[in-house]
């Protein structure tokens, strides 16, 4: 059996399937409807319009469904998108940008860290919950029966020219339903795809409402098959992937209706419906060998480096985020979902840093024992600002030494087999760490009271700055997760507290847009041309590609850019210190 083929044996992969299935089922319903009656881009605002109510609904811990329909209740209510006219235009279009700030807001400053804003944007279709299934059901019986009993009225007002208020109002509900069922398959920017475009690829086909529908249907699970199976296969988000394979879809069939005129003028009709759906069902076979899943999972990078050091080649570890990427918006792939599908040890970093993989792990049907290694720490430190402990433990050496010894017993209880060896090299880690560490004090030492003044880019340094007795006077983002987003008000108040204390050193983040870091250099005179890393490793195979070289490295650059080159460190796995 090929690896494509195997994965529609996952359980989450089946949900998928069963959720696209019933959004078709909607989009042959309504999809003639929305086009007919001009109804495209209301059904993209109510998509915009939610966008706010999904971020609020993450934050809140209320489903988001309920979230999503407040939102897009209110922001319709007041746009005038319900019954635009030339006089609306502006006001729709100011309230539907207003419902992307506010989101945008909200997701900097209420959400927790980790919180689904790329899922609430581009959906989640991998992670779909009974409840998005029963959502999508609802939708799809709802539309059915509303086209059934209000078709004739709609159809009749536009040829007759009767007006049907209650069926035009009914109309609008029942399309800003079927919205909000799209909503966790494709997300809110791409809430209309399977809505408008497999009937836009499916109307040079028809010859009657009835056609178009079939062939709407046709065209609508033709493009999620497809689009589901490349997600599968090139490993990208799928509701990006369907909405590509949905626009191809058009083209092509306008394209191909085009050539095939001087052929036949034949509609394609019912069979031509079936027979895009083997087609996509044979698609949906292809695919390569099958590869065997690791049994050891990591979620981020530092965590795949300690897990991988203390593992060696005794067992295969697979590290879901790739270097460089920020685990705060990180948004899983589909084979992050079937690796955690059958993990049998999830190593996470600990709360506000990976919440999203306990999650995406239990929607997976996986059964993997889940180590939690903030939990299992020496040194916490609480941030009082912020109100929750700081998940950046890691910074403290003292934590990777505790953390080693921890994934080498996780490794010995499912692997008794090598369990001498994972103590011997989580030992050899521990140590390691206890030199870096004693390094680092020695040439920080060394530095003036005035040089221990440190400015980054969000509250991710504070273990190292307690360890190494720096004073964090400000960060650039005023949170522990790159989610949030600074206020000018905050931003000038830092900028003054960097010229008065003389700072000579901003340091932007190797995962984070340095443009805000560089501005404020220039601003004040500091430099801001060294980067650190925070929550994240250099590439695979370079000195910052582990824990050792990334935290040595960023120990090295501090000390020297806050001393302006007076004092630096060349810090080793084997001894070292400041010259």
């Amino acid at each position: 059996m090929s690896h494509i083929a195997s994965q529609f044996l996952h359980p989450f992969v089946q949900r998928a399937c069963v959720e696209l299935v019933l959004l078709c089922v909607t989009a042959a319903a309504l999809g003639p409807w929305i086009l007919m009656r001009g109804l495209g881009f209301f059904a993209h605002a109510i998509g915009t319009a939610a966008f706010p109510g999904l971020i609020a609904a993450d934050a809140l811990g209320i489903t988001p469904q309920l979230g999503a329909t407040l939102g897009a209740m209110g922001v319709a209510a007041g746009s005038g998108v319900v019954s635009p006219t030339a006089r609306t235009g502006t006001r729709t279009a100011l309230w539907l940008t207003g419902a992307m700030a506010v989101g945008a807001l909200l997701a900097s400053n209420i959400s927790r860290p980790g919180a689904g804003v790329d899922s609430a944007l581009f959906g989640s279709l991998l992670t779909s919950t009974p409840a998005d299934l029963l959502t999508a059901a609802a939708a799809a019986c709802l539309a059915v029966s509303a086209v059934r009993l209000g078709g004739p009225r709609w159809l009749s007002e536009g040829m007759l020219g009767r007006s049907w208020p209650f069926w035009n109002s009914a109309l609008l509900g029942v399309v800003a339903i079927a919205v909000i069922a799209q909503l966790a398959a494709v997300g809110a920017l791409l809430a209309s795809t399977l809505l408008v475009l497999p009937a836009a690829a499916a109307r040079p086909w028809a010859t009657t409402i009835r056609r178009w529908g079939s062939v709407t249907g046709g065209f609508a699970l033709l493009i999620s098959l497809v689009g589901l199976t490349a997600s599968l296969s090139f490993d990208t988000p799928p509701g990006a992937t369907i909405a590509l394979a949905a626009g191809l879809a058009v083209v092509g069939s306008l394209v191909t209706r085009s050539a095939s005129r001087s052929i036949s003028t034949a509609p394609l009709g019912k069979g031509a419906a079936v027979a895009m759906t083997l087609g996509a069902l044979i698609l949906s076979t292809v695919g390569c060998a099958q590869a065997t899943n690791p049994p050891v999972v990591a979620t981020t990078p530092i965590i795949g480096s300690i897990t991988q050091q203390v593992a060696g080649n005794d067992i295969r570890v697979k590290t879901l985020i790739p270097a460089g990427a920020d685990p705060h918006s990180y948004e899983p792939r589909p084979s992050d979902i079937d690796a955690l599908s059958t993990a049998r040890l999830l190593v996470r970093s600990g709360p506000s840093m990976d919440d999203w993989a306990t999650r995406v792990e239990e929607r997976s049907g996986g059964n993997a024992t889940i180590l939690d290694l903030a939990a299992e720490l020496p040194i916490n430190r609480t941030d009082v600002e912020f109100k929750g402990t700081d998940p950046h433990w890691f910074h403290d050496p003292r934590n990777i030494a505790a953390a080693a010894v921890t994934i080498g017993k996780a490794l010995s209880d499912i692997d008794p087999s090598h369990a001498p060896s994972y103590r011997a090299r989580a030992n050899r880690l521990a140590r390691t760490a206890a030199n870096l560490d004693r390094q680092a004090r020695e040439c920080t030492s060394r530095l003036a009271s005035s040089e221990r003044n440190l400015v980054t880019d969000h509250d991710a340094f504070g273990y190292l700055a307690d360890r190494l007795e720096l004073r964090i006077i400000g960060t650039l983002i005023p949170s522990q997760s790159t989610a949030a987003a600074p206020s000018p008000r905050e931003l000038d108040r830092l900028a003054k507290e960097i010229r008065s204390l003389g700072v000579k050193a901003i340091f932007p983040e190797r995962a984070v847009d340095p443009r805000l870091t560089a501005n404020l250099a220039r601003q004040t005179g500091a430099s801001s041309k060294q980067q650190l890393d925070a929550d994240t490793l250099g590439p695979a195979g370079s000195r910052k590609g582990t824990w050792q070289g990334m935290w040595s490295n960023n120990v090295e650059t501090l000390v020297s850019a806050l001393s302006g080159g007076r004092v630096t460190c060349a810090l080793t796995q084997n001894g070292g210190g400041s010259r």
